[in-house]
């Protein structure tokens, strides 16, 4: 019972944490960029002057 339980597991694992799970993330990441219009590029640079000008 045990075994059949960690073969369907393995199975299940392998399945989602393959393609199906590399085309969510990356569909997300396109989606939230998209609704917030791109902000992790237009306030890069402000961000790095906030972080690397705090460090000096």
């Amino acid at each position: 019972m045990l075994e059949t339980i960690e073969q369907s597991n393995g199975w299940l694992n392998g399945y989602v944490w393959g393609t199906p799970m590399l085309i969510l993330l990356m569909g997300t990441g396109v989606v939230l960029t998209v609704l917030t219009r791109a902000v992790q590029f237009r306030y890069l640079g402000f961000a790095l002057k906030e972080v690397l000008g705090k460090l000096t």
